[in-house]
């Protein structure tokens, strides 16, 4: 995986770990410096989503986004 992730209705909960674990795979085992993943775009739909994200974004090891998912238009 290269470039950026985005996620749509997904809320990365406490049984999500192997999903950090593979995106981390992905930004810090990119064979050259351009073929990695920079960064994580997730979506929100409410201030607890955002709460949520923010608390466990360190988990990371790509740059995260937050962006609210009430507005994204993705199927139209």
């Amino acid at each position: 995986m290269t470039g950026s992730l985005v996620t749509f209705g997904f809320n990365f909960g406490e049984y999500d770990n192997h999903v950090i674990d593979a995106i981390n795979i992905a930004a810090k085992h990119g064979k050259k410096s351009f073929s990695k993943l920079w960064s994580i775009y997730i979506g929100v739909y409410s201030d607890a989503d955002r709460k949520h994200i923010e608390k466990i974004a360190d988990r990371f090891k790509c740059k995260v986004h937050i962006y609210n998912a009430n507005t994204a238009s993705v199927w139209g």
